[in-house]
Formats: C-alpha cells, sequence, structure tokens
C-alpha cells in the first residue's frame, strides 16, 4: 500500500455525490434492503437486520429466511457457524440473546450490547450495560460471565494475522489505541476522535482494522486501516456508509448504504477498493497537538535480545532546538518506539552543522563491545531544508561501525531516505527510515508543524564478528544531525566456532552498512 499523507479534506457545505452512484463507482455489489450485517463463516450468507426481523441472505441465490423477531446487531460465530448472537431491548437496557443459525428458540446470555466472537468461535465479549466493564463468556459450555480488560465501550476483538496474541482495538479519550491483549500493552495509537457509536472491526488474521465514524480533518469517515503499515484507505463519509463488516476470508468488507428512504447492504471488494481509492498515513492534521501519537511505517518485530547502547558519556546537548521553546519533548526512560525498545536520556548527541558551528564535526568511541545482528538508530536533523541548501540523496552524515579486528562498516544518512529536518515543515516520506515518534513543542505549533524522529535498521553482514564501538561524524552542510539513541539486537544463538545462528531471515542488502527497506504488509 503506497503512502500518502492521511488528510481526508471532506468539504462540508458542498453535497457529495448521491451513496448509490458513489458505491458502484467503487466496484459495490447490492446485496440486500436492511442493516447490521454479519458474515457466515463460509461466506456464503449474510445475517442482517429487516426492521425489529433478524433475516439470513444466501448469497449465491438471493434467498431469504427469518430466523428470529425482535432482535439487532446481529453476529455468527466464527467456526462451525452454529450461533448467531444479537442485541435486544431498550437502549440502556440491552440484553444479549443466542440463537442457532439454522432456527429454534433464542435463549438469553447477559444484560449487555456490542458483542463480539472470538477466532474460534468460543468465547463472546461483550460490553455490560450495567457498568462499563467488558465480560466473556464460553457460549458451548454455559459458563458464567467473566470481567476482562480492557474497559471501555468501543472495543474489538479479533485475530491480527502479523502478531501471535489476540488484540483490541480501544477508543480512549479521543484516541484509537491499540492493546496487546497477551501483556495487557499499548502497542500503537492514533488521535482519532470517534463521534459516533460504531466499533472498530479487525479483519481475519491481516491486520486490519475497518474503522466508521471517526473525524478527521472536518469530516466523519469510514476507512480500512492498515495496522501495521499505519496507512488508511478511505471509503467514504460515513453519512453515507457505515456499519462494515469482513468476510471470512478478508476479501470483501459489507458496508450499509444509508440511503433517505432505507438502509441497503453492499459488498465490497478490498483489492478494488486499492485500485481505485487514494491511500495516507494515518495521522492527524499536523497542526493538531494529538500529532503526538504518529507513527510511520511497518512495526518491527526483533528476534533476538535488544540491548540499549549507553550514550550518556557522549551526550554534547540537551534535545535539540536553540531555545525552550523548542525542545524535543520526548519523556525519559525505556520507550518501545516502532516496535523496538531504546532507552532515552535527558540529553543527545549533537553534531556540528552551519547554525551550530560550536558543536563538533564527529562524536568517537561510542562503546558497544558485543556482537550484534541489527542496530536501531533513533535520530533526525536540525536545519536540513531545501531553503538552507539540503537536497533530498544528500549525505549529511555517517555512523562508522568499528569491529573489534579492525574492520569498518559505514552506515550513511542520507536526506529523504534515512531522515528529514525534524520539524515537520520540511514534506516527504523517507524511503529507508521511518518516522518512530511525532510530537510538538511551543515553536513548532506555533508555525503550525509538529516535530519527529526517524527510525533507522541496520543489519550488520558480519554478526559473528564483535562490535567495538561506533564513532558518528557529520559531513560539512548546513545541516546539524543528532542522535537521541541507540539498540542493538544480539544474535539469538552462536555455534561451536562462534558463528551466529538461528538469525531471522533478512532481505538481501546492497552492500555492508546500507539500511534495509521495510517490507511491505502482504496483501492478497
Amino acid at each position: 500500500m503506497a503512502q500518502i499523507f492521511f488528510c481526508v479534506w471532506l468539504a462540508m457545505l458542498v453535497p457529495g455525490p448521491e451513496p448509490t452512484s458513489e458505491i458502484q463507482r467503487l466496484g459495490g455489489h447490492f446485496l440486500a434492503e436492511g442493516s447490521s450485517p454479519s458474515w457466515s463463516p463460509t461466506g456464503s450468507n449474510i445475517v442482517y437486520c429487516r426492521g425489529d426481523e433478524l433475516m439470513v441472505l444466501d448469497i449465491q441465490n438471493g434467498k431469504t429466511r427469518r430466523v428470529v423477531r425482535g432482535g439487532r446487531s446481529p453476529v455468527w460465530s466464527p467456526g462451525n457457524g452454529r450461533y448467531i448472537a444479537y442485541v435486544s431491548g431498550r437502549v440502556g437496557e440491552e440484553e444479549i440473546f443466542l440463537c442457532e443459525a439454522a432456527g429454534g428458540s433464542p435463549q438469553r446470555l447477559a444484560a449487555g450490547k456490542n458483542s463480539h466472537w472470538s477466532v474460534d468461535g468460543r468465547m463472546l465479549y461483550f460490553c455490560s450495560t450495567q457498568k462499563p466493564q467488558w465480560y466473556t463468556i464460553d457460549v458451548d459450555r454455559k459458563l458464567p460471565a467473566v470481567a476482562v480488560d480492557p474497559p471501555g465501550d468501543f472495543s474489538s476483538v479479533g485475530g491480527i494475522g502479523m502478531e501471535a496474541a489476540s488484540r483490541a482495538g480501544q477508543q480512549i479519550k479521543g484516541r484509537l489505541r491499540i492493546v496487546d491483549r497477551k501483556t495487557g500493552k499499548s502497542v500503537r495509537e492514533w488521535p482519532l476522535v470517534k463521534v459516533e457509536d460504531e466499533t472498530p472491526v479487525w479483519s481475519p488474521a491481516r491486520g486490519y482494522l475497518a474503522l466508521a465514524g471517526f473525524h478527521c480533518a472536518g469530516g466523519v469517515i469510514l476507512g480500512v486501516l492498515d495496522v501495521k503499515q499505519n496507512l488508511l484507505l478511505r471509503v467514504g463519509d460515513s453519512s453515507q456508509f457505515g456499519c462494515p463488516r469482513w468476510s471470512p476470508d478478508g476479501s470483501q468488507l459489507a458496508v450499509v448504504v444509508r440511503r433517505q428512504d432505507h438502509p441497503e447492504i453492499w459488498s465490497l471488494e478490498i483489492s478494488a477498493l486499492q485500485r481505485s481509492q487514494p491511500l495516507a498515513p494515518a495521522c492527524a492534521c499536523p497542526d493538531v497537538p494529538q500529532a503526538a501519537a504518529e507513527l510511520v511505517g511497518p512495526w518491527h518485530r526483533p528476534c533476538g535480545k535488544l540491548v540499549p547502547i549507553d550514550l550518556s558519556h557522549h551526550y554534547n546537548s540537551v534535545k535539540a532546538g536553540a531555545d525552550d521553546k523548542n525542545q524535543l519533548e520526548l519523556a525519559t526512560g525505556t520507550r518501545i518506539l516502532a516496535g523496538v525498545e531504546f532507552q532515552i536520556g535527558n540529553r543527545m548527541i549533537q553534531l556540528q552543522g552551519a547554525h551550530l558551528p560550536q558543536m563538533p564535526p564527529s562524536v568517537e568511541g561510542i562503546p558497544v563491545h558485543r556482537r550484534m545482528v541489527r542496530l536501531y538508530i533513533l535520530h533526525a536533523t536540525q536545519d536540513a531544508s531545501k531553503s538552507q541548501g539540503i537536497v533530498d540523496g544528500q549525505r549529511i552524515a555517517e555512523y562508522r561501525v568499528r569491529y573489534a579486528d579492525g574492520d569498518l562498516a559505514t552506515v550513511p544518512v542520507i536526506v529523504g531516505q534515512d531522515v528529514r529536518d525534524w520539524w515537520s515543515g520540511d514534506k516527504g516520506p523517507v524511503s529507508r527510515g521511518q518516522v518512530a515518534w511525532a510530537g510538538n513543542n511551543k515553536a513548532a505549533l506555533d508555525s503550525h508543524c509538529y516535530v519527529r524522529l526517524y527510525l533507522s535498521t541496520w543489519t550488520n553482514l558480519h554478526p559473528e564478528k564483535t562490535v567495538q564501538g561506533i564513532d558518528y561524524v557529520a559531513m560539512k552542510s548546513s545541516a546539524a544531525p543528532f542522535c537521541v539513541a541507540m539498540t542493538a539486537e544480539e544474535p539469538r544463538c552462536l555455534d561451536q566456532q562462534g558463528q551466529a545462528t538461528g538469525l531471522p531471515s533478512a532481505p538481501s542488502v546492497r552492500s555492508a552498512g546500507e539500511f534495509l527497506t521495510p517490507a511491505p504488509l502482504a496483501t492478497h
């Protein structure tokens, strides 16, 4: 998926296209009149609401049958597809019911709403209407409901293909947060404000999240968020489209078209959407304070032990900027950025530039004294815009990795490939690095910008060798590069000859010291 900036510019005063013609333009296929669709595990049927009835549609022949009367918000269980869970009752007094997809008498499970099945279809998650707490219940064993984390009314439970653990997409205080259910830690979040009561929905094992009712740049949109690549595929305006639901194989999205006289259910092919709709990094407008949550690029999954490299003996500057209004407001301590653990100090290493002639042109002898598979660098530069004479492709610095046997590997720092100016006024992506953190300070806000740090990943072609140390050297230019943190990834094990073994496979590199380009998320 290509990277284009995530700002969906919607003209609020200009009427958009008629929803039916718009979804036809996107390659949609009409399924039925109704709302709240949910796919069967085989993808051959959907259950949906028509008035106060729950209906099942056979997609192949178009035939429908009634399952139950007096229900809404149905969800078909994965796995064997035996059950359909649904909600009944007035707002504030909702109850969760369960019925067999083949028909039969429904049974009450609990007081609740927003029900979601686990990936295997055994457990049903729901939000209690009696207190703001999520519960899970084993529908086969008929065990009592058990309270689970995370709390909040807008969570979505599901599987994610790139991760072993189940995830929850959680809307808390104006942020969309991805939480690892195994550890309970937040691993990614976006400053997306939710304004409609629609729940994010995970795609089956693909790492996509369908979002409806999220506010961005003056509009409320329906979109598909690629969690790993941090890209958003816009489907349309939430005033026209809503209630997105994934097909079992993740290739289609059923959506409700909100027509004036009656709602309709249409299906959209994701591959067709990717061809027809623009993509964008999923961050807020740069002049919004919440831009501190911006994360761009794939989520790294180091396989070896991560060891922060101690830079403290070489710190020579406060965290960027020449005055108190222009500081790098990144909290100290252990931080996980883009999947990599860094140790953030209270200062940083700043190299010389045209406007910082008092800083050193190089800092030598940063101690490492260990073998490493990869080196992760959190860095950026000041004074690197075109107006200051810096152009894309220009080398402004390099890291010289010195091995214990005297060999040397050079890691270049190139504008447009690895970093850009730390102020977002220098627009454009980078081709090798990625933005791993973004935030604000008073000076940047006054200029309607935000500040950012880049993550670069260097793969060591000689992981069997001990790295003695690293030199950080600036090239002569107006740019003033700086480094905030470094982390080494050790080999998982060594054989009897001291060779690194059991290493994660990696794409080939062109030469020692060049960065790997992060692999894109596979699409099907």
